[in-house]
């Protein structure tokens, strides 16, 4: 997938149920589907002053597209999504 619509269906990243936990919500095949996570590396790599459009650039071990990407694909695997 590439990053511009990595960025269109990772819809909502923010702050979830408690410390340290993250909300996200993902487009998949036009339905909306919603997660959390600890992921707080990839969290502060899409939320670092650095982030799009800019991919070349790494923090905390991401790239903005790696950290979309990590968001997505554990947002499908806690939705049993295929």
């Amino acid at each position: 997938m590439t990053l511009k619509e990595l960025d269109f269906k990772v819809r909502y990243v923010g702050f979830g149920r408690s410390h340290g936990q993250y909300e996200i919500r993902i487009l998949y095949r036009g339905k909306e589907y919603r997660c959390f996570s600890n992921n707080s590396r990839a969290f502060d790599r899409i939320h670092s002053r650095d982030s799009y459009p800019s991919d070349s650039y790494v923090d905390a071990d991401y790239t903005y597209k790696q950290a979309l990407q990590a968001f997505w694909d554990e947002c499908k695997r806690k939705n049993g999504l295929k």
